[in-house]
C-alpha cells in the first residue's frame, strides 16, 4: 500500500464515555512511517474516513436453489478483504467501501475454488441480482439434503433443530413437523459431512452421523433423535426465546480461573470467574460474553445487577452446576435482562 499511500492521515482517539472515535489532529508521512502528536495517552488510531455501502448477494444453483456454506472473499484493488458465509438463505451482506470495484471469490467449506467474478463499483446500498453457482470442470457439486427428524417414538419433532457439518462450517436448520432441507455446495473429492438433530421438546438428541453427498439430491431418510443430552449453557435475554447452546461445551480451570464456554452455529457464550468455590457472587468475580443476540457482554465495567448463583463445582469428570440472572446496561443506554443456567462437566 505504501505506492498509494496519502502523505497525512487522520488520527482518531476513542472516547470511552461515549463510545465512538473522534478525529483529533493528523499524522504526516515520514518515510515508511506515519508520524503524529497526540494531545493525550489513551486509544488512538489512523485511518482514513470513507463512505461506505451496504451490498447484499444471494447464490443460487442452476436450479434456483439457494446456496448456503459458501465462503466468500471480496478484495478490492488496494488489497482491502472481507469474508463470510452465505446462510441457509443463500444470502450474505455487509458493509463495504462504496465507489470501489471488488474481486469476488467464493469457495467451498472445504476450500474448493469457484471462477471469481468482478463486481462494481457501488455508490449506494445494493441487493446484487441471483448469482448463478455452476459446476466448473467438476470439482464444485451442488445438492439438498433433505430429511425428517423423528422423536424416539417415531413421530415428528416439531420444536427442533438440525446441525450439519462440513469442513470447517457448521449449517443449522430448523424442521417443519420433522421436515429438513440444506440446499449446499461442496467438493467432488470431499463428499462426507455429519448430521446432528436436537428435540428440544424432550431435550433430546442424535449421535453425530456420517453421511456422503450426492447430486442432486441427498436424501438421509429418518433421523431418530432418542440420546438424552447431558450438559448445556442456556440463556433467555429480555423476552427472546431461550437459547440452548449445547455443541463445544466445556468446564473446568483455564488459567487459575473457571472458563465455562457453550455454542451452537448462530450464538456462543462464555463465562469468566475468579473462585471456585459455591457461593452468590457479583461481576466483580464473574463476566460473560457472547456472539448472537445483542452481542451480550457483561463485566464490572458497565452498570448492571447480575448475580452469579455457583451452586457447585465437583471434581474433574462431576458437574459445575451455576445460574445467572439480572440486568445490565448497553453503551446506548438500553437496558437488557439476562437469566440462564449453566449445566457442565468439569474437564479439569
Amino acid at each position: 500500500q505504501l505506492a498509494t499511500s496519502p502523505s497525512s492521515i487522520p488520527l482518531w482517539h476513542f472516547d470511552e464515555e461515549n463510545g465512538y472515535w473522534k478525529q483529533e489532529g493528523s499524522a504526516s508521512k515520514i518515510g515508511n512511517n506515519y508520524v503524529g502528536n497526540v494531545s493525550h495517552f489513551s486509544w488512538w488510531n489512523c485511518d482514513m474516513p470513507n463512505s461506505s455501502i451496504l451490498l447484499t448477494f444471494n447464490f443460487i444453483d442452476s436450479n434456483g436453489n439457494s446456496l448456503s456454506n459458501l465462503i466468500i472473499n471480496i478484495i478490492n484493488s488496494s488489497g482491502y478483504h472481507a469474508s463470510g458465509y452465505t446462510d441457509n438463505n443463500g444470502q450474505l451482506a455487509g458493509i463495504l467501501p462504496a465507489n470501489e470495484t471488488f474481486t469476488l471469490n467464493f469457495l467451498t467449506s472445504t476450500q474448493c475454488l469457484i471462477t471469481p467474478i468482478n463486481i462494481g463499483p457501488f455508490s449506494v446500498d445494493t441487493v446484487l441480482p441471483d448469482i448463478v453457482v455452476s459446476e466448473t470442470s467438476g470439482n464444485i457439486l451442488t445438492t439438498m439434503v433433505k430429511g425428517n427428524l423423528l422423536k424416539c417414538d417415531n413421530t415428528n419433532v416439531t420444536n427442533g433443530y438440525v446441525f450439519l457439518d462440513y469442513g470447517n462450517q457448521t449449517l443449522l436448520t430448523t424442521v417443519n413437523n420433522g421436515a429438513f432441507s440444506f440446499n449446499t455446495t461442496y467438493c467432488s473429492s470431499a463428499t462426507n459431512f455429519k448430521l446432528k438433530g436436537i428435540d428440544y421438546d424432550n431435550f433430546q438428541t442424535t449421535d453425530s452421523i456420517t453421511y456422503n453427498f450426492t447430486t442432486p439430491i441427498t436424501n438421509i431418510g429418518n433421523l431418530s433423535v432418542c440420546n438424552a443430552i447431558t450438559e448445556f449453557i442456556s440463556y433467555k435475554l429480555n423476552n427472546n426465546p431461550t437459547v440452548f447452546l449445547i455443541q463445544n461445551v466445556y468446564g473446568g480451570n483455564q488459567g487459575g480461573i473457571i472458563y465455562l464456554f457453550g455454542s451452537n452455529p448462530n450464538n456462543y457464550l462464555s463465562i469468566y470467574g475468579e473462585t471456585f468455590s459455591p457461593g452468590i457472587y457479583t461481576t466483580s468475580q464473574f463476566s460473560i460474553q457472547g456472539e448472537g443476540g445483542n452481542n451480550i457482554l457483561v463485566s464490572n465495567n458497565i452498570i448492571n445487577t447480575m448475580q452469579f448463583h455457583l451452586n457447585s463445582y465437583g471434581a474433574v469428570g462431576e458437574f459445575i452446576d451455576m445460574t445467572f440472572n439480572g440486568t445490565y446496561i448497553t453503551p446506548d443506554n438500553v437496558t437488557h435482562t439476562l437469566n440462564g443456567v449453566v449445566h457442565v462437566i468439569r474437564s479439569n
